[in-house]
């Protein structure tokens, strides 16, 4: 006759048996983590947590998910990230190359800066739309020192000298905080007239009483004018004996 085993003994049984395997499959380790061969775990709750190495870096993340520590990702306490280096400088610092995938993401104020390749080259995110990214036009300085965008700002033209760079002005004068530079101008010619002198006046056997002056294209070249006559007397009308000066009409500068 068979005698039952209660199932209380079995469930004993079972249990020595479990923890014996258990003692083991389990080494305890050898010093206090994480210095030995058990590192302290990070848990999945809300409080901050660090994982510190030995000299106060904080949250390690090895490349071989035993100890060795590449530095595979490391986030530092100023809360910068660093992908190969220890040392990240920037909110993500990258030791090596990177890779852009494709997106068909609206571009969006939500994602400006974004960047993505579109099976060609690289394309950034302004807000609106997106557009090829590009390398800036590196800065161009003129004669005097001055940034040659400031030129372009001011609605002129850089134009390059001999001796360097100049800024081209459709004015007569440069704006304030400019010099010209040398005699650069363009002039067009200029007919001044006596309005007080008679209709004819000759001095000396030549007509004075009006003059025309020259020009010249883009060049360092001075100003023309030419002298004329008025009357300094509207009383006396046999005599125009004020001189004055017809200038040409400056119609380009060059600033520096």
């Amino acid at each position: 006759m068979h005698k039952l085993v209660p199932q209380s003994i079995l469930l004993m049984a079972g249990f020595l048996l479990a923890a014996s395997l258990q003692s083991f499959a389990f080494t305890e380790p050898s010093s206090t983590p994480p210095l030995g061969d058990a590192y302290a775990p990070l848990n999945t709750g809300p409080s901050v947590q660090d994982k510190a190495d030995t000299t106060g870096h904080a949250a390690w993340i090895t490349a071989d998910g035993v100890g060795s520590r590449y530095g595979a990702v490391f986030a530092s306490l100023a809360g910068n990230v660093g992908s190969g280096t220890t040392t990240p400088a920037v909110k993500l610092d990258v030791n090596g190359a990177i890779r852009v995938g494709e997106t068909a993401a609206a571009c969006t104020t939500s994602i400006v800066g974004a960047l993505r390749w579109n099976g060609i080259g690289l394309e950034v995110c302004n807000g609106e739309a997106w557009g090829a990214l590009v390398a800036d036009t590196p800065a161009t300085f003129l004669i005097s020192g001055k940034n040659a965008q400031l030129c372009v700002d001011l609605g002129a033209t850089v134009v390059d000298m001999a001796d360097g760079k100049v800024c081209k002005f459709a004015a007569a004068s440069c704006p304030s905080g400019w010099s010209q530079y040398q005699s650069y101008s363009t002039t067009n010619s200029n007919y001044c007239v006596s309005s007080t002198c008679p209709g004819v006046y000759y001095y000396n056997g030549t007509l004075y009483w009006y003059c025309t002056t020259g020009s010249h294209p883009w060049g360092s070249t001075a100003q023309e004018y030419c002298p004329y006559f008025n009357d300094t007397n509207p009383n006396d009308e046999q005599w125009c004996n004020g001189a004055s000066t017809c200038y040409a009409t400056i119609t380009e500068i060059g600033c520096i």
